[in-house]
């Protein structure tokens, strides 16, 4: 580094103690750039060291070096980076409905599918704090928020006949994870082999909140809930993709439910949803995660939150089955947005 040094001579043509002050210009090395270095500029320190003065000033940047980007493009620590991400997949996902592809393989596929590719790209972290706070807050508010229509006298009286084939192939699940656990017990997951084949079991019976429920009561640990959760959508979009092409070439059934009136008027309302009703609706939800919360702490009960909530909620839709029911059209779409976004966050997880 450069110094400028301030130095005291005398005047030989003078014979008194008088004296002048001259500068010594100094020789500013050109500096030399470091390709490997992350920083793009060259620091220049002048020092005086006779009058103690000292100032650090940065003076040259580095012109045509490597553009540095870091990855993920979108920082975990990024709040608002990661919520939008999350909702925009979300979003794309339901809108894809609309089109051929996502009729065929569904707005939550689309969304994985969305969610794959960016966190593979570098766009998305894969362990966001965003993402645990969706498995853990956003997900079970969505229970209640689907199950405001659950009234089960409504649900067995229009199910008809078709309940008992639903728990024939429940039995059949069932058997065939067994089955399925002898010829494959996946050792490489370890002592969660078993609890991994058992949440893979009640997904299939029950859907994806199932899933999550199971591996929370067991205590799965996080990564291999979402290897397991990512390993079945896999397969579950090949299968289901091959259901739904072969279902299209079948013509559709006339159908008319019968004691149906909270669907008519639902429909009836068209895309209208009262601020009142949505309010409402999260309110409740709200609650009943509360109780659930309290009660699973109180009796100690690992894992048995969803659950509870999922009880409450069945509970409170056929005891007052006319409020709920007023609820469960502003309650419904809310919860296709936050089951989306849960959907969305396991595949990131999974991706690590």
């Amino acid at each position: 580094m450069a110094s400028c040094i301030l130095t005291l001579r005398s005047s030989p043509s003078s014979s008194s103690s008088s004296h002048s002050f001259s500068r010594v210009k100094p020789l500013l090395p050109k500096p030399k750039f470091n390709s490997r270095s992350s920083s793009s500029s060259t620091l220049t320190k002048f020092k005086s060291h006779n009058l103690g003065i000292k100032r650090n000033l940065v003076s040259t940047e580095a012109i045509g070096g490597k553009l540095n980007l870091n990855f993920p493009l979108i920082s975990p620590n990024d709040e608002w980076g990661n919520w939008t991400a999350l909702f925009a997949a979300a979003a794309f996902g339901i809108w894809s409905e609309k089109t051929e592809i996502g009729k065929t393989v569904s707005g939550a596929i689309v969304s994985i599918l969305v969610c794959l590719a960016a966190s593979n790209l570098g766009i998305l972290s894969v362990n966001a704090p965003a993402y645990d706070l969706v498995l853990k807050f956003l997900l079970p508010l969505a229970i209640p928020l689907l199950l405001f229509r659950a009234d089960l006298r409504r649900v067995i009286s229009s199910t008809g006949t078709l309940l008992l084939p639903f728990l024939l192939g429940s039995v059949a699940t069932t058997v065939g994870t067994v089955v399925a656990y002898l010829l494959v017990p996946m050792r490489s997951l370890g002592q969660d082999s078993w609890k991994i084949a058992a949440a893979l079991m009640g997904r299939h019976i029950g859907g994806a909140v199932n899933y999550v429920a199971i591996s929370d009561a067991l205590g799965v640990p996080p990564s291999i809930l979402a290897a397991g959760l990512a390993a079945d959508n896999v397969i579950c979009a090949v299968y289901f993709s091959t259901l739904f092409l072969l279902a299209s070439k079948v013509p559709p059934e006339s159908s008319a439910s019968v004691n149906d009136d909270t669907m008519t008027t639902m429909s009836g309302s068209g895309d209208k949803l009262p601020v009142l009703q949505m309010a409402t609706s999260l309110a409740v939800s709200f609650a009943m995660c509360k109780v659930a919360n309290i009660l699973t702490g109180h009796f100690g009960i690992q894992g048995g939150n969803l659950p509870l909530v999922t009880a409450i909620a069945v509970i409170f839709a056929t005891v007052f089955p006319k409020p709920f029911a007023s609820l469960a059209p502003s309650g419904e779409a809310m919860a296709v947005i936050l089951i989306q976004v849960g959907c969305y966050s396991s595949w990131t997880g999974f991706c690590t």
